[in-house]
């Protein structure tokens, strides 16, 4: 799937929802138009998305399956979803635009020196 043609094309309805679970400082980017729901609560909020929009996941990388255990219960109620293969890291690696996350862009140093030291056990 190419997400960037979807972007571009008027007529698509693409919603693009950040399913990366982890400390604010490991978040404080995320694709441009993104919406951020962790997978632990895509099932509870899964009433916030559009039910006519192609719905494409994204988490870490091509090793975090974040983005596949959050379609299955999208997929199971009949939304139309994709998964963005290679998550963040590969947008970044094709150096593709972000934009900062305005509650990332509040913590305090303290609090992000606080968060470095997290183990990435996100059930990847």
């Amino acid at each position: 799937m190419n997400l960037r043609a979807l972007q571009d094309e008027e007529q698509a309805d693409v919603t693009l929802v950040d399913v990366r679970v982890g400390p604010p400082s490991l978040l404080e980017e995320h694709i441009p138009g993104s919406i951020h729901i962790p997978q632990s609560d895509i099932e509870a909020r899964a009433d916030e998305l559009p039910d006519d929009s192609l719905i494409v996941l994204y988490c870490w990388d091509t090793w975090c399956s974040l983005a596949i255990k959050s379609a299955i219960p999208l997929l199971e109620r009949g939304y139309d979803v994709k998964e963005l293969y290679g998550g963040i890291a590969a947008w970044n690696t094709l150096e593709l635009p972000t934009e900062p996350v305005e509650d990332a862009e509040q913590k305090t140093a303290e609090q992000k020196i606080q968060d470095d030291g997290w183990d990435k056990s996100c059930g990847c």
